[in-house]
């Protein structure tokens, strides 16, 4: 025989309700922990780059930060502008930014981007493909901004028969 036991509507809510907000705050603080520890792990390999020697561990950083959904392709572009303009540190925003072809490799945008850098940093052919890239994949998604990806991989174009 089992007891019976007699609830108020009220009470269970309430105590559904404070459980459901335990659950939520420790999600957010494991969350928050993971981030953190993620987060310190790609400062140290940006602030310890080395060309040709740091790119598969920057990569393998912000693989963890977009396997954890804790980075989107949005965050990755941003910080590669962020090295490339604002810190000025080209080679680091370039990593980054090809980082970002890899984990979003049907997004026309991060071509777009990883084109552009390629032309700050003047290699004018690897750019090119790049925007072509773009181009490609945005027809393939049938993209809003394909007009936009085909005047820059046009413009790319421009500048590299301007030097012939």
């Amino acid at each position: 025989m089992q007891p019976e036991i007699i609830t108020k509507k009220k009470e269970t809510f309430d105590q559904a309700l404070k459980e459901a907000q335990k659950a939520a705050d420790l999600l957010r603080r494991n969350k928050l922990e993971t981030y953190i520890q993620l987060q310190r792990k790609l400062n140290q390999s940006l602030e310890n780059f080395k060309k040709g020697e740091s790119e598969n561990e920057i990569s393998s950083c912000i693989k963890n930060l977009v396997d954890s959904q804790l980075f989107g392709e949005w965050d990755i572009n941003n910080l590669g502008y962020e090295y490339m303009t604002k810190l000025n540190k080209p080679e680091i925003g370039l990593c980054i930014l090809k980082s970002n072809t890899i984990h979003f490799p049907e997004s026309p945008n991060v071509y777009d981007s990883y084109g552009e850098a390629l032309k700050i940093t003047g290699d004018l052919k690897a750019s090119l493909e790049s925007y072509q890239k773009a181009v490609d994949i945005a027809i393939k998604n049938n993209d809003e901004n394909l007009t936009y990806y085909k005047e820059a991989l046009q413009k790319i174009k421009n500048e590299i028969n301007a030097d012939k």
